[in-house]
């Protein structure tokens, strides 16, 4: 959840960064060791915010699942994606070129 918060930042998505870390803050299995290296991170982001949406923030990551949150990221990461271009037919050896075979003659 840290590391999502930490992308999401980075990608400009405070609110959601801010989201993540309240769940991750929030939930009952985070290390307090986990909880003590977060808390400068979760203060700053939470400096930016007003204290209705950090009220928001808190009160949604508490409503939601950590799998959900987590969830609900990857399908907008995979609906984000581009998809690849796509490519022709593998080319093969030789393909595309005309090869003339000599009639061989008796002597």
């Amino acid at each position: 959840m840290v590391a999502l918060a930490r992308l999401l930042k980075t990608r400009g998505d405070e609110r959601s960064a801010l989201v993540f870390l309240a769940a991750a803050l929030d939930h009952p299995t985070c290390w307090n060791q986990t909880k003590e290296k977060i808390a400068p991170f979760a203060s700053r982001l939470e400096a930016k915010f007003s204290a209705e949406e950090v009220r928001d923030a808190v009160q949604q990551a508490k409503l939601s699942r950590i799998e959900d949150l987590a969830a609900t990221w990857l399908a907008h990461e995979k609906k984000g994606r581009k998809k690849p271009a796509k490519k022709g037919p593998k080319a093969r050896p030789g393909a595309g070129l005309s090869v003339k075979k000599s009639k061989k003659t008796k002597r």
